[in-house]
């Protein structure tokens, strides 16, 4: 066959394949080419296939596929999404970008929305990846009101469903295997990315490579990257855009306005010495190992070493063993005790850093705890329970940083967290959504003179909420 104005495609391992004779295609080939089979046989990874047919159709190519390039789907809609001005913003943001693009915006701003009118406008297979179990059956539950389907046409594949259908909900985990992205790589002509910077990670990564869909959005709190990992985003999902900060959204009346305090305890004179012979046990071994790094670059060297050196494996234990002492310890303890007793009525939520913090709190304070290793029937029952005010305090060590879903709940208190500004957003947007003339009060509480200290310094020097 002469292919000379004509371009074949077709689905391969993990990539597509591409035969043509012209030229300037062939050009654009030999640079994003992953591999070269024969002289006119190219194999593309599959985000790519986008651009070369932006290129054939520019060329007037004919081109052949043996899979149905865009994979329409037919929707029933009960009523129209009415959308903030901010949604409607970034619906035609995406529509001036071809609906490629990533879309940051607060928690408690709907995102989900956004997402949810894409699928109206476009009507294609829709693939949404999201990092979290809770968050399928909110997706779904979602879908299914909001835009009047019915249950037939939206699949879970996560947990113990396998579902694929028009619209199918997954997660990160199940997204990246292998033989899902064999699988369904042609299926999807949107890809919906919740918590996108999941996707910076080399394993999640492959999620929006390994699939064709032209039209791609994620959407996340904030997104804290730059350089090589910033330019790969874009590059992969589209441009980034940052819509609307936490103030603006509350002045606008769509999220709580809210209080934050920061609260600094002090370790008792037994702990302060442990901490102190703690930290010098680790600085003495850096400095006897000539390691001049600090920080995580300081940490990865001894922990590369810690395999075969029991001192290297000291200084890590000392090193763990003062940070858990920083993060939590009897002051803290006291503190929240008192913050319990004065907000007994309204809805709270504890986050520590560590499971065994929760599991401390959750004991001396019989209060309802969530952690990664919850099984999903009793972490949906805690919920509903919270949800419906039939408990009213929860404390969770990372696993509700995402996914939480409770307008009423009004109090966040932060007893250890990471140094990243994205979790400390995440974390209070679970409490701004609005409900009535809500007043939202956010607490975090950091040891003096310890490394916490320091880590809320860094955080809150570059942060922007």
């Amino acid at each position: 066959m002469e292919l000379v104005n004509k371009v074949m495609i077709k689905k391969s391992f993990q990539a597509i394949e591409v035969e043509t004779r012209n030229s300037d295609l062939i050009k654009w080939l030999m640079k994003n080419s992953i591999h070269r089979d024969r002289d006119y046989v190219f194999k593309i990874e599959p985000y790519k296939l986008r651009d070369l047919l932006d290129i054939a159709r520019n060329l007037n190519m004919d081109i052949i596929s043996s899979f149905p390039l865009i994979n329409r789907i037919k929707l029933v809609k009960k009523r129209e999404l009415v959308l903030r001005d901010y949604q409607e913003k970034a619906i035609e943001w995406l529509r001036m970008n071809n609906y490629r693009g990533i879309i940051i915006l607060p928690t408690g701003a709907g995102k989900s929305y956004i997402g949810i009118e894409l699928i109206r406008v476009l009507k294609v297979k829709t693939l949404i990846v999201v990092p979290t179990i809770d968050l399928l059956s909110q997706w779904e539950g979602k879908i299914i009101s909001e835009l009047g389907v019915s249950e037939e046409s939206v699949g879970v594949y996560g947990g113990d469903r396998r579902e694929i259908r028009d619209i199918t909900i997954i997660t990160y985990q199940s997204a990246s295997k292998v033989e899902f992205l064999q699988r369904n790589m042609t299926n999807f002509s949107l890809l919906i990315l919740d918590e996108v910077h999941h996707v910076t990670g080399e394993k999640f990564i492959e999620i929006p490579k390994r699939l064709v869909a032209p039209y791609r959005i994620g959407l996340t709190a904030t997104l804290d990257i730059a350089g090589e990992k910033r330019e790969m985003l874009e590059e992969i999902i589209g441009k980034i855009i940052q819509l609307s900060e936490i103030d603006q959204l509350i002045t606008s009346g769509y999220l709580s306005n809210y209080d934050y305090e920061l609260i600094r305890v002090n370790l008792t004179k037994a702990e302060e010495a442990k901490y102190r012979s703690l930290i010098r046990t680790y600085s003495e071994y850096l400095k006897l190992e000539g390691i001049r790094e600090r920080g995580n670059k300081a940490y990865f060297e001894v922990l590369s070493r810690a395999k075969g050196d029991e001192y290297a494996r000291r200084a890590l234990r000392a090193l763990r063993e003062a940070r858990e002492l920083a993060y939590f310890n009897k002051s803290k303890l006291i503190k929240l005790n008192e913050l319990l007793l004065r907000h007994r009525k309204e809805k709270i939520i504890i986050f520590s850093r560590h499971t065994r913090t929760a599991s401390i709190i959750s004991y001396i304070f019989g209060i309802p705890k969530i952690t990664s290793d919850t099984p999903k029937e009793l972490r949906e029952k805690i919920m509903q329970a919270f949800r419906e005010s039939k408990i009213t305090k929860i404390v969770t060590a990372e696993a509700l940083d995402e996914g939480i879903d409770v307008p009423d709940a009004s109090v966040c208190i932060i007893i250890s967290g990471r140094p990243s500004s994205r979790q400390f957003i995440q974390r209070i947007g679970r409490v701004l959504r609005p409900k009535g003339n809500k007043k939202a009060k956010i607490y975090e509480i950091i040891t003096r003179r310890t490394m916490e200290e320091k880590i809320y310094g860094r955080r809150h020097s570059r942060a922007s909420y």
